[in-house]
């Protein structure tokens, strides 16, 4: 009885670069949208450990662990000597303010909207960001985000309850923090609007209430770019 030979054909050579260059293809495709959709998850992730920041800051406020408050924002370079942005928030409680109020003539409390008396050294704060083990207060280190415009030295706003000791650095005293996403995706120009992407703001009242924001251009029917800042 005759065995039949199975007919065992492996790919060719010209199969196999035929596949191999449609991977390639499917790759190219692909590779620079799922770039995109994990610098923006990178990004996003950033802006709510951002806003995070003021938001617990205030919530230890109202809650009356803290009397007055510090959030300070800083350019900073890493160990890797890339240009980051740290935001820390400090704490202080009310028998430390009171003595500030009755012996610190220089840094103004009585002295409404006074940005000195929110200029303290961290070991002037009874809690701070900077110091491990505080669940209070928080640091952060923003890696994907830059300001608008860049700081050239640190800036800080504070708060209290009532609102009665709200002070902050000159260049915030619209208070508003400009926060834009930097490199690759949002360095890219929306070709429906022709308007960058990747601008955000974190803003706040002098009672400590933060919202993040993200500036949204649209064409009217005009077709005129108009853009609006919408709450995230």
């Amino acid at each position: 009885m005759q065995v039949q030979v199975k007919n065992n054909k492996g790919f060719t050579t010209l199969e196999v670069i035929v596949v191999l260059a449609i991977v390639g293809v499917l790759a190219a495709i692909s590779f620079p949208r799922f770039d995109d959709w994990s610098k923006k998850r990178e990004i996003q992730a950033e802006l709510i450990r951002a806003i995070t920041i003021f938001n617990n800051i205030n919530s230890q406020v109202q809650r009356g662990l803290y009397a007055f408050v510090q959030v300070k924002i800083a350019p900073e370079v890493d160990d890797d000597g890339n240009d980051v942005i740290t935001i820390v928030s400090r704490g202080m409680k009310a028998n430390t303010l009171a003595n500030y109020i009755a012996t610190d003539t220089e840094r103004n409390f009585i002295r409404k909207d006074d940005e000195t008396r929110c200029l303290l050294d961290q070991n002037e704060w009874d809690d701070s960001g900077d110091t491990p083990g505080k669940p209070e207060v928080g640091k952060v280190e923003l890696k994907e985000l830059t300001t608008s415009p860049s700081l050239n030295k640190p800036v800080v706003v504070c708060f209290s309850k009532d609102g009665r000791w709200y002070s902050s650095s000159a260049s915030l005293s619209d208070q508003k923090l400009n926060l834009n996403g930097k490199g690759g995706y949002c360095d890219k120009v929306d070709e429906r609007t022709e308007a960058k992407k990747c601008e955000y703001r974190i803003t706040w009242t002098r009672f400590g209430s933060a919202k993040l924001e993200k500036k949204m251009s649209f064409k009217n029917n005009e077709g005129k770019i108009t853009s609006n800042w919408v709450g995230q």
